[in-house]
């Protein structure tokens, strides 16, 4: 069986669901649930990504998320993982809670974030546990309407201002566009057996499947191996490098002996780790007399990444940049 589909780009939006294995309750009790959303506002910290609605069934889950940095899968494998343990310690378990990896769907943002947005704080209606989703406590919908249930880690400004600038009107379209229902078209594409991996329209799904796509046709079973592996160039690299440090390319590659030069140091460093060159390439590039230099150069910024956060911060804002545009 191949591994389902995965797309991960800087800037992406998705909408995440996992279940219980065998139909078992992932979420047996409201302590349950709250444990999971202090999970999720710790991830939101860990792996600086956004959540922007999500519901907690007794069986399943579902998530909206953006991820700034492109890094859906670990922090997902994150979430997945501690939240089993935490479970299990906490109902005397053991073994897998969810039924397998999480089921992804790229989303078009600029036309179906609000469809995704409904569909999501509609599945209590939809599975008659509720008759009105405002009586929801378990999804995101009450902390967009009411003040008194504001989420300080929910990111709802995004989808908020598409009603309207002014939040109390755009809480006022929010309930209308959701108590409308979900879209015919909504409904029969995740009615579907197996779903798509993508959801947008036909210029969207073309464009994702010229720029990562290796098969003609997205599929739920698409295996990861079919993705278009994109490495920035070493062109790229050192530009953005040396707009971030704001120097000139001779001072970004400047050699004095027994003084570091950072900006050369994070060039050779993302090279390696995102342009994917070898070792002789960057050696050759970046003047180094053979590449064991190289190695010392990459050691060095991996140990002061353990507990450098500026640096941290500096090399995780440059990944995103260097990273081919959607």
């Amino acid at each position: 069986m191949s591994r389902p589909l995965r797309i991960q780009y800087p800037g992406a939006w998705y909408h995440i669901m996992n279940r219980g294995g065998q139909h078992r309750n992932i979420f047996s009790d409201d302590n349950d649930r709250r444990e999971f959303l202090r999970l999720l506002r710790e991830s939101i910290e860990m792996w600086e990504i956004e959540i922007h609605a999500y519901s907690l069934m007794s069986t399943h889950y579902h998530l909206l998320i953006h991820t700034p940095l492109g890094n859906l899968s670990r922090a997902l494998r994150h979430i997945g993982g501690v939240y089993t343990q935490r479970y299990n310690i906490r109902h005397d378990t053991d073994g897998q809670l969810f039924r397998g990896r999480y089921k992804s769907i790229l989303i078009d943002k600029d036309n179906y974030l609000l469809e995704v947005v409904r569909y999501i704080h509609l599945q209590g209606v939809r599975a008659e546990i509720i008759k009105n989703p405002e009586d929801d406590h378990w999804t995101s919908h009450r902390a967009y309407l009411f003040q008194q249930d504001k989420l300080t880690w929910l990111s709802t400004r995004k989808i908020l201002s598409v009603f309207n600038k002014n939040s109390s009107e755009a809480r006022k379209r929010l309930m209308r566009f959701i108590n409308k229902g979900i879209s015919p078209d909504i409904k029969a594409f995740y009615s579907k057996e197996r779903l798509s991996p993508i959801l947008g329209s036909k210029e969207f799904i073309q464009k994702i499947k010229n720029t990562y796509i290796l098969t003609e046709t997205p599929s739920y079973e698409i295996p990861d191996s079919k993705i278009k592996k994109i490495h920035p160039s070493i062109t790229t690299i050192n530009m953005k490098v040396c707009e971030q440090y704001l120097i000139s390319i001779k001072l970004m590659k400047a050699v004095s002996r027994g003084i570091q030069n950072e900006p050369r140091d994070i060039a050779v460093y993302l090279a390696r780790k995102e342009g994917k060159l070898s070792l002789n390439e960057i050696a050759d590039h970046y003047g180094f007399s053979s590449y064991s230099g190289v190695n010392s150069t990459i050691r060095r910024i991996k140990q002061r990444l353990k507990t450098d956060k500026k640096l941290s911060n500096t090399i995780n804002n440059l990944i995103v940049n260097i990273s081919k545009p959607l």
